[in-house]
C-alpha cells in the first residue's frame, strides 16, 4: 500500500509542448508496473489550452471547477461544468476553460508518456 498525503507532491506547470497559457498540473498518482493508469489535478486559468493531443488508451476526465469547453477531433465544441465526466476516445482533444473563467479537472488515465 502506498498513500500520498495531500500536498506531499510538488506541483508543475503544464510544459509549452502540451499546454498554452498557465495550467497547473498537481500529480495524485501513478501506480507501479505493471498497471499503467496515472491520474492528476489539471488547473487551467483563464485562455489556457491544451494542445491537440491524443492517448493511444483514451482518458477519462472529471470536471471539479469552473466551466470549460472540450472537443474530440472533427467534433463540436462542447461545454463542460463541475460533476460532469467526460470520456475521450484515443483519436485525440483539445480542452480548455470558458473565455474569462478558469477551469479544473482530474484526469485519469492509462499509458506511460
Amino acid at each position: 500500500m502506498d498513500i500520498k498525503h495531500s500536498g506531499s507532491q510538488p506541483s508543475g506547470k503544464g510544459p509549452g509542448e502540451y499546454f498554452t497559457g498557465s495550467v497547473r498540473i498537481d500529480p495524485l498518482f501513478e501506480a507501479p508496473d505493471p498497471a499503467r493508469t496515472r491520474g492528476a489535478s489539471v488547473t487551467f486559468e483563464p485562455c489556457a489550452r491544451t494542445a491537440w493531443h491524443t492517448h493511444p488508451l483514451g482518458q477519462t476526465l472529471i470536471i471539479t471547477a469552473g466551466c470549460g469547453l472540450v472537443q474530440s477531433w472533427g467534433g463540436p465544441v462542447k461545454v463542460i461544468r463541475p460533476g460532469d465526466v467526460i470520456w475521450c476516445p484515443p483519436a485525440g482533444a483539445c480542452r480548455g476553460p470558458e473565455v474569462g473563467s478558469p477551469c479544473a479537472t482530474i484526469m485519469y488515465g492509462a499509458g506511460r508518456t
